[in-house]
């Protein structure tokens, strides 16, 4: 699960694309910020490293391509 965002006292975090969960933020590690993938280990909510990075390595080449200027058609 990814954290969308913070409401107050509440992360709103992103099961699936179209199923959000709210969770007290007192139960997520201290430094946890919107984007972060969380894990679940003992019991405790725990930032997945890996993830989050593969998370935000996504979006970058998203907003790439996006903001990326358009090619001039091939001569030919």
């Amino acid at each position: 699960m990814i954290i969308d965002r913070f409401e107050g006292n509440t992360a709103i975090c992103e099961v699936t694309e179209a199923h959000f969960i709210h969770v007290d933020r007192g139960l997520l590690p201290a430094g946890a910020k919107e984007g972060d993938a969380l894990t679940i280990i003992e019991g405790r909510f725990a930032v997945d490293q890996a993830q989050t990075a593969r998370q935000r390595a996504r979006a970058r080449g998203k907003m790439d391509r996006l903001f990326q200027k358009p090619r001039p058609p091939a001569q030919g």
